[in-house]
C-alpha cells in the first residue's frame, strides 16, 4: 500500500483501509478515533463462552467426532439430532436458507439448523459498528444492511436504538470473494451508488459491495440470495443463474409474474425472476411477529 493506513491489531486479521478512507466525511458512521493508553484495557470477546451448547451424545463420523445429540438455546425444549444428509425440501431457522449441507433437526417440530448456524456466537463484534451485538433466535424484523423482512436468528447492537441485522449479512465481511461465472473481490463501499449486477436496481439510501474496477456491484440484498432454493411452483431446486447467454426472445420472461425480463440481470432457472420468487424470501411459515397494536402473537402463513 503507497499511502499510510490503518491495520488490524489481531494478527490473524488482514484488514487494512487507507487513512483517507477511515477519515472521510463518509466513513464517520463507521469509524471514530480510540485510544488506548494501555493494551489490556480492550478485551475481546471470550469465543468458548459464546459456543457452550450441551452435547448429549456423540458419534463418529469419518476420522471425526461430531455431536450428535444437543440442546441449543434457540429450541431448548426439545433436543436436537445431527443429520448428514441433504434435505432441500426444508429450510434452517437460523439463516432461512435451504438445507444443502449438514444438519440439526427436531424430531418433535419443524425445527432445523445449518452446522454452522448451529454454532453462532451468543455475542459477537461486527464490523460495521463499535459496539457488541447479542443473538436473537426468534421474530420478525426488518435486517438493517439488507432491509429484507426476516425471521430467523439476528443480531441486535447494545447501546443502541433496534439496530438488528439478520445473520446472513452479520456473517458477510467487509472484503469478500464473490462467485459467479468469475471470481470477484468485493468490499463495502458507502459512498456507492451503482445499479446492482443481479437485479438492476440503483438505492439511493443504501451502500453496495463493488469489484475494485467498478463494473461488478452487489447491494447488500443482493449478496444474501441463495445459490440454490425451492418455490412453489417448482418441484425441482432452482438454481440462481447470473445473466443469459440466450438471445431467442421468447426465452426472457418470467413464469411467475409473466413480465419480460432483462437477460442482463440474474434470475432462477427455470426462469423465476429474481425480483418475482418470492415477496418475503426470508420469513420462514409460521414465524410469530408482536404487533405493538394487537394484544396476540401474529402468525405469517
Amino acid at each position: 500500500m503507497e499511502h499510510g493506513s490503518y491495520c488490524c491489531s489481531r494478527p490473524d486479521c488482514d484488514f487494512v483501509i487507507h487513512v483517507k478512507c477511515a477519515t472521510s466525511e463518509a466513513s464517520k458512521f463507521w469509524y471514530n478515533v480510540t485510544e488506548f493508553e494501555n493494551p489490556n484495557e480492550f478485551t475481546e470477546l471470550d469465543e468458548f463462552e459464546n459456543l457452550i451448547i450441551p452435547v448429549l451424545q456423540e458419534i463418529k463420523v469419518g476420522d471425526n467426532v461430531v455431536a450428535a445429540e444437543i440442546i441449543h438455546s434457540s429450541h431448548d425444549q426439545h433436543s436436537l439430532t445431527f443429520n448428514d444428509d441433504i434435505n432441500f425440501n426444508k429450510i434452517c431457522n437460523g439463516c432461512l436458507m435451504p438445507i444443502f449441507s449438514s444438519f440439526y433437526y427436531c424430531s418433535c417440530c419443524d425445527f432445523f439448523l445449518h452446522k454452522p448456524c448451529v454454532k453462532s456466537l451468543r455475542k459477537t463484534l461486527l464490523w460495521f459498528s463499535q459496539n457488541p451485538f447479542m443473538l436473537l433466535t426468534d421474530g420478525i424484523f426488518k435486517c438493517w444492511l439488507c432491509e429484507y423482512d426476516c425471521s430467523g436468528f439476528s443480531y441486535e447492537e447494545e447501546y443502541s436504538d433496534g439496530l438488528v441485522v439478520c445473520l446472513q449479512c452479520a456473517t458477510t465481511p467487509h472484503s469478500f470473494t464473490y462467485q459467479t461465472k468469475e471470481s470477484h473481490y468485493l468490499f463495502y463501499d458507502v459512498e456507492n451508488r451503482s445499479d446492482c449486477s443481479a437485479c438492476g436496481r440503483r438505492r439511493y439510501n443504501e451502500s453496495s459491495n463493488i469489484c475494485k474496477d467498478g463494473d461488478f456491484v452487489l447491494n447488500s440484498g443482493c449478496v444474501t440470495l441463495p445459490k440454490t432454493s425451492r418455490h412453489s411452483c417448482d418441484e425441482h431446486p432452482l438454481k440462481l443463474v447470473y445473466g443469459d447467454s440466450n438471445d431467442y426472445p421468447l426465452h426472457h420472461w418470467c413464469d411467475i409474474c409473466e413480465k419480460e425480463r432483462d437477460s442482463k440481470l440474474w434470475f432462477y432457472h427455470c426462469n423465476a425472476f429474481q425480483m418475482c420468487f418470492q415477496e418475503y424470501p426470508f420469513i420462514k411459515f409460521g414465524s410469530k411477529y408482536k404487533y405493538k397494536n394487537h394484544s396476540h402473537l401474529l402468525t405469517f402463513v
